[in-house]
């Protein structure tokens, strides 16, 4: 038993200047080395205890456990930071699952990946290089990737190049197509008469938060595209037709002539507001009277519009003598077609 109290006892602050340590349990008085404490307090229950310390000659080795969910390296609170040095021509890595994450060798690159997804060069300036290459594979966030622009507007994607080749940030404006494909809903068109063309297939429709096409309900019913968004748009548009058979020069046939126009529209059947001829011509014609005309322009288009395509011709032989036949599913890629972009 001590016969002098606690507070009479020699300060100490290195436990290394200790023996023992004593205590008791229950009635029995104990001792206890540092090193042993120091071993104890790793693996009792509730803990580990020890506090972590390193330096450049005390390093920090073996497995480090915790207990929650986030491993926090730092203060905690604004300077959480990993140091990864290594000396030279030995290359220091932080590994997850046994598989390397991160590895940095003096003067080479900093990898990132297990498979070198990610080179940081540190020559890159120097070198004339990308500063960093992407190789198997990159994903980012719908922050900063917008395919479709599904908000309304130009979609943008961010894309790699190949290793050592960087990436590339591409705009991609959203867009609809339709053409006239097969027979079903058509029907023949009159000479002096203008007529909605009856596209009645779509084919590409990037944005439905945008593009409304209408491709059913038969000639002066179908053909328009709605746009759900104000905005910029371009267009560009073809039609096709049989039986406007065209006399050669020098004797051209100025009665014979084609041509579509723009309009604009607040229902989808009709005619609409006529906003730009796209072609107006004396067609040239092949030996079965198919004539081609085509055109495009921008236009800024309000939100639930209809945008549409109107055919006008003269000189048609099919049909009575008056008629001419819309061109549909051939193998001279001259269908009537339109697209419609929307670019700002």
């Amino acid at each position: 038993m001590a016969n002098i109290k606690f507070s009479q006892f020699t300060a100490e602050s290195d436990i290394a200047n200790f023996d023992d340590i004593v205590g008791y349990a229950g009635v029995v008085n104990t001792r206890i080395s540092p090193a042993n404490l120091a071993s104890s307090l790793i693996t009792l229950s509730g803990g580990p205890y020890l506090p972590l310390t390193a330096g450049a000659t005390a390093p920090l080795t073996g497995d480090l456990f915790v207990n929650s969910s986030t491993l926090t390296i730092g203060d905690g609170v604004s300077n959480s930071q990993i140091n990864l040095v290594t000396t030279p021509a030995l290359s220091g890595t932080i590994t997850g699952g046994g598989t390397q994450i991160l590895s940095q060798v003096p003067g080479t690159n900093l990898v990132i990946g297990p498979n070198n997804d990610i080179d940081i060069e540190e020559f890159s300036f120097i070198a004339g290089g990308p500063l960093v290459n992407f190789d198997s594979a990159i994903q980012v966030s719908s922050a900063l990737i917008d395919p479709t622009g599904s908000g309304g507007s130009a979609g943008y994607v961010l894309t790699s190049n190949g290793p050592g080749l960087g990436i590339s940030w591409e705009q991609k404006n959203p867009a609809c197509q339709v053409k006239i494909s097969g027979t079903a809903g058509l029907a023949n068109t009159n000479d002096i008469t203008d007529f909605l063309v009856p596209y009645n297939t779509v084919t590409v429709n990037d944005d439905a938060t945008i593009f409304n096409p209408v491709v059913t309900g038969g000639l002066g019913n179908q053909g328009a595209i709605q746009v759900l968004k104000a905005g910029r748009y371009a267009f560009q548009a073809r039609y096709s037709s049989f039986d406007l058979a065209q006399s050669a020069l020098p004797t051209v046939n100025g009665n014979v002539f084609f041509r579509i126009t723009a309009a604009t529209d607040t229902v989808a059947s009709g005619i609409g507001t006529k906003q730009c001829v796209l072609q107006d011509l004396i067609v040239a014609t092949s030996g079965n009277g198919e004539a081609v005309v085509t055109g495009a322009g921008y236009m800024d288009l309000n939100a639930n519009d209809y945008f549409k395509i109107i055919g006008f011709h003269n000189g048609a032989t099919g049909g009575s003598g008056t008629q001419g036949y819309p061109v549909n599913s051939n193998a001279n890629f001259n269908e009537p077609q339109l697209w419609l972009v929307k670019i700002q």
